[in-house]
């Protein structure tokens, strides 16, 4: 049986055990040299790690012997790893902890897409999100907890544990929630006994995301997770800065009984041991958790993946945030992500929004100033590297510097108004951080941390150091001395190099060296005849080099190069590299202890203060800046018993931007939404019955979220929930179908709605047969109409027109197009009413289809429906015949136009039980009038009124009038 070598055979026995614990998708990079590799046994092409690096990476795949081998350079990994991360990969990094042999290698660090500190970019999240599930009985509980590596942060989400819950109930919660925080990297645990009974790597399936799952028993988790005294040592591990002998750690961070319950300190407790193996820096100096309501009543909740459905977020940029979103900083721009996601319920809340945008729109050169200040790193980034002691004084000290006077120069700018928007810190906050900022100068030396070395400290901060320093400058003098003695006895110049191999040496040409060697044998033969001073005196010489040193100096040919070395130069190499070692590690401990400090002085005072200060300043300039752009317009609050919504000239904020630079103009609506006036909309395909909803739905979340919306007049009174039915597809890994999916979504309305919510749903039970689909959206038009909600339902479904005629406050109504010889011209108005058309699908089909015949044959069936036109008779009076509106003289010329209603002139609700109104039947000839659909619409509300059929000398004709 073949043995591969012991470092890799090490490789693969890691390799497994880490698998073991992380999934497939783990990756160890083993550093070999200034190289971290990866092995495979020979001809496993198809292993993940060579996958990823040949797919993902594109690096080259070669061989080690016989086993393949991959490897990317040590000082460029990051690179790597942040492409590895993207993908959903775990990865190990195995390092040499010593640089001697026999060389020794351990695993440092484990990164992955919820577990990383990565300090340069300020792009993405890293958020892990730990679930655990707790069966009981027949009933379900899950507890959530959620971990920002780039801030800190951890956040409790409470979650309501109500009886009945099925398991898809659960998971669509969990979905929602992982949505809803963007988590990276999700952590699953499920408390149980038996394993057969939960199908536990269902979340891993239904997500593209990485997933950890992990099942622990019920008397483990009692023992540990669950025990109180359990939770309470970890607890003081965990946060122990916060120990205090006068609380327990339970009410000092606030995790008390009322409000948590133990299995939500358990789950975050496996979170942060999680994180803890991963890299011991995510879990130091931790902030106190935060506690997080499901659902805050003073925020719009949405159902149905609503964010999803409306493209508000995803990961292109077919998305509202793509074409909203003008923020300067990363701050800003999480601050934005998390507005938009939790829009305000509170009038107070959002006036004070709309006031702080109007500030900039009235103080156009703000925004100048803005944008030329605030390009500045991710403020809780670069603090919780604070807290962690993880700042580099070259790298990290300069920009600083440079923040912190960006910063005090725009605050300064603003303060000197004397309208003050409300997210301006007071003057103790401001002036507390002008102090941080003065430290930071008294104490680090910024030009040397500019220039990237030297003492990054003032003088007198570390008299240690300076010592060090000055010895490590005294080495480099040394050899400069030697350096210059050399050429000055060779008369030529001579340069001094250095390498990790050999140290500090001094390198020229043969021809110099030889010259070198021969003034050398002057310099010597004259301090043997005791003429050294008259010979030094002649040549301008004062030597630093003994006759000794110079006299054992060693010779290597390079090429057409020489190495020049001796003692002196080993010694002072090794003497340099030591200073270097203390100089550094120094260096490090004193920055480290120095920013520690300061978080822990500044933090509470100001730090905390100016990061959410400088993101909202970021998100205000980028809701002024798209407000002034794009000629949105302040929204208009009213508090009302019924949430609505008026807009005039409303338009859909992505599609008018992509149609800019077209010939096609966006055709704005007016329209209203409350609970005596919904819609009913019907139109033909890509007349934008689709957009109308979604232009609705977007401009709630936008004007609810603070921003100004695209309209010319906008009036709110603000809604509490937002559901959304939009799409067909069905659920494979669910096994449900697309029917199935539109009724458990519509469940959702059943449930949630009130006179406080708002319904979009386009094509509402398109995927079932027509009689069961009338059924089913006339009974949510009912049920929608008497919770006062407001809603607009797009339908093909003319038969709901003979349905829904009694549900007082729906509004028929079409967006308009106009038939122009054998074509269309899309005006896309709102219009009252119904189409004209009921086959409206074929005859757009007929301008798409390019085969003549099919399009002949298409024709023809219309035509052969047409001549099967019989004459109607209307079912309540077999001598009434249904053929025009007695209004209008509309009449339908084949079976695909809409069809005419009859109407009773005195209303079938004042008849007694035997059908009789005073003294005639409700059915009489004379108590009946042919109508079509608008007509009929216009009757029912009142503006138009039937008086009946009048005898005439001309004959009987109808009296009616139009208001």
């Amino acid at each position: 049986m073949r043995r591969p070598p012991p470092i890799i055979s090490e490789y693969y026995s890691i390799t497994n055990e880490y698998r073991n614990t992380y999934g497939i998708k783990t990756i160890l990079l083993m550093q070999v040299g200034s190289f971290y590799e990866v092995y495979a046994p020979p001809n496993k092409h198809d292993e993940e790690q060579i996958k990823a690096c040949r797919d993902i990476l594109g690096i080259r795949i070669t061989k080690k012997g016989e086993d393949l081998m991959a490897g990317v350079p040590d000082h460029s990994y990051k690179r790597f790893e942040k492409k590895l991360i993207a993908n959903g990969y775990t990865i190990v990094y195995m390092d040499q902890v010593n640089k001697v042999s026999p060389i020794k290698r351990e695993v440092t660090r484990i990164v992955s897409p919820g577990c990383n500190l990565d300090c340069d970019n300020d792009e993405d999240d890293a958020i892990l999100l730990s679930v655990l599930l707790e069966p009981e009985l027949d009933d379900f509980y899950i507890y959530i907890s959620i971990y920002d590596a780039n801030s800190g942060d951890i956040k409790i989400v409470s979650n309501p544990h109500l009886p009945g819950l099925s398991i898809e109930q659960i998971y669509e919660n969990i979905y929602e929630t992982i949505d809803t925080y963007r988590a990276n990297e999700i952590l699953f645990t499920i408390i149980s006994d038996d394993k057969s009974k939960l199908d536990y790597k269902k979340l891993k399936h239904n997500l593209n995301k990485l997933v950890h799952n992990n099942v622990i028993s019920k008397q483990e988790a009692s023992k540990e997770i669950l025990n109180q005294i359990y939770q309470k040592h970890i607890l003081e591990k965990f946060f122990g800065k916060y120990n205090s002998i006068y609380e327990n750690i339970f009410d000092i961070l606030d995790l008390n009984g009322n409000i948590t319950l133990p299995g939500d300190i358990g789950n975050m407790l496996l979170m942060l041991e999680f994180l803890k193996v991963h890299e011991p820096l995510l879990v130091k100096n931790l902030p106190i958790p935060k506690y997080v309501s499901y659902k805050n009543t003073s925020e719009l909740i949405t159902y149905n993946k609503a964010f999803q459905k409306l493209q508000v977020f995803s990961n292109e940029k077919d998305n509202l945030i793509h074409f909203i979103n003008k923020t300067l900083t990363c701050s800003g721009k999480k601050k934005l992500l998390s507005l938009i996601r939790s829009p305000s319920c509170e009038i107070n809340v959002l006036n004070e929004r709309y006031d702080a945008i109007e500030f900039f729109m009235n103080n156009r050169n703000l925004l100048i100033d803005i944008k030329k200040h605030l390009h500045i790193r991710d403020l809780d980034r670069l603090y919780r590297r604070f807290a962690i002691g993880r700042i580099d004084a070259y790298g990290d000290i300069p920009n600083i510097h440079d923040i912190n006077n960006r910063i005090i120069t725009l605050l300064s700018i603003i303060i000197a108004y004397s309208e003050k928007p409300h997210w301006i810190p007071n003057e103790e906050v401001f002036k507390s951080f002008e102090e941080y900022s003065s430290e930071i100068e008294s104490i680090f030396c910024i030009q040397a941390c500019k220039n990237g070395k030297g003492n990054v400290f003032n003088e007198g901060v570390s008299p240690e150091l300076e010592k060090l320093y000055n010895s490590y400058d005294e080495c480099f003098k040394n050899l400069e001395n030697i350096r210059s003695d050399l050429c000055s006895l060779s008369g030529e110049t001579i340069n001094l190099r250095n390498t990790d191999k050999d140290g500090y040496f001094f390198e020229t040409t043969k021809k110099r060296a030889t010259a070198l060697k021969k003034g050398i044998e002057s310099y010597i033969d004259a301090a043997a005849h005791a003429s050294l001073e008259s010979w030094s005196s002649s040549n301008s010489f004062d030597p630093y080099l003994s006759k000794e040193a110079a006299n054992n100096l060693k010779y290597s040919n390079n090429t057409s190069m020489v190495k020049i070395t001796s003692d002196m130069t080993i010694k002072t190499t090794e003497e340099i590299v030591y200073l270097k070692h203390k100089i550094d590690t120094l260096t490090n401990k004193l920055v480290q202890e120095k920013v520690i400090a300061y978080y822990e002085k500044y933090y509470d005072t100001c730090f905390f203060q100016i990061i959410d200060s400088m993101a909202w300043m970021d998100v205000y300039y980028s809701y002024a800046t798209i407000a002034i752009e794009w000629n949105y317009v302040r929204p208009k609050l009213v508090k009302s018993e019924n949430s609505s919504i008026k807009a005039k000239k409303l338009r859909h904020p992505m599609i008018e931007q992509l149609l800019a630079n077209s010939k096609n103009m966006f055709v704005p609506n007016d329209i209203q939404l409350d609970s005596e006036n919904n819609y009913l909309l019907y139109g033909v395909n890509s007349v934008g019955k689709s957009s109308l909803l979604k232009s609705v739905a977007l401009s709630v979340i936008m004007s609810q979220s603070g921003m100004f919306v695209p309209a010319e007049e906008y009036v709110i009174s603000p809604y509490e929930k937002l559901i959304v039915r939009i799409g067909n597809s069905d659920n494979l890994f669910e096994a449900h179908s697309s029917f199935v999916c539109e009724i458990r979504e519509a469940n959702n309305c059943v449930k949630h709605s009130d006179n406080k919510t708002l319904i979009i749903a386009d094509e509402f039970c398109a995927s079932t047969e027509r009689d069961s689909a009338v059924q089913i959206v006339t009974t949510m038009l009912q049920w929608l109409d008497e919770k006062k909600a407001s809603f607009i339902f797009a339908t093909h479904l003319f038969e709901l027109l003979d349905t829904v005629d009694s549900i007082q406050s729906v509004k028929i109504a079409h967006l308009k197009i106009k038939e122009e010889g054998d074509g269309w011209i899309f005006d896309r108005k709102l219009t009252f009413g119904p189409p004209t058309q009921r086959n409206y699908g074929a005859i757009i089909a007929r301008n798409i289809f390019s085969n003549p015949k099919f399009v002949k044959m298409l024709k023809r069936n219309e035509a052969k429906k047409t001549n099967r036109k019989k004459t109607k008779k209307s079912v309540y009076n077999s001598n009434l015949i249904v053929q025009e509106c007695a209004v209008c003289k509309y009449s339908p010329y084949n079976e695909m136009s809409l069809p005419l209603d009859v109407h009773h002139i005195n209303m079938q609700c004042s008849a007694n039980s035997d059908g009789f109104i005073e003294n005639f039947h409700k059915n009489n000839l004379h108590n009946l009038v042919v109508l079509c659909k608008s007509c009929h619409i216009k009757a029912h509300n009142g503006s138009l009124t039937i008086n009946g059929w009048e005898q005439r000398d001309s004959g009987t004709i109808l009296n009616y009038n139009c208001v």
